[in-house]
């Protein structure tokens, strides 16, 4: 989408430009909760963990030895609502362009 690098996971997840705005709102929330369950944010892990931990939180096991339970489905559900968010601005970006290509390319017939 912003043709900055390959549209990897790690890249649609946590740097494409084009959804910064987007995701930074859902990180904030990612990162508090994270903060009131282990005492970290994501931004203290590298990046295969936090991929890990936005696919799928129970990961946070692995990485830290406390956990607060009661907070991994508040976890979840932030984690969750960043990957639906993220996936609909892509589909609206796509569609967009597709229409754009498609009013370019009738026009040069």
């Amino acid at each position: 989408m912003c043709n900055t690098n390959d549209e990897t996971l790690e890249h649609f997840l946590l740097e494409c430009t084009i959804l910064e705005s987007i995701r930074s709102n859902v990180l904030c929330d990612i990162d508090d909760t994270l903060f009131r369950a282990c005492g970290k944010q994501i931004s203290d892990f590298e990046q295969p963990a936090k991929i890990q931990i936005l696919l799928d939180s129970t990961f946070l096991h692995e990485l830290v030895t406390e956990v607060d339970e009661e907070l991994l489905p508040e976890l979840e559900h932030h984690t969750r609502r960043l990957c639906y968010i993220l996936h609909g601005e892509r589909q609206k970006y796509l569609l967009k362009t597709e229409c754009r290509r498609r009013k370019g390319g009738s026009t040069q017939l």
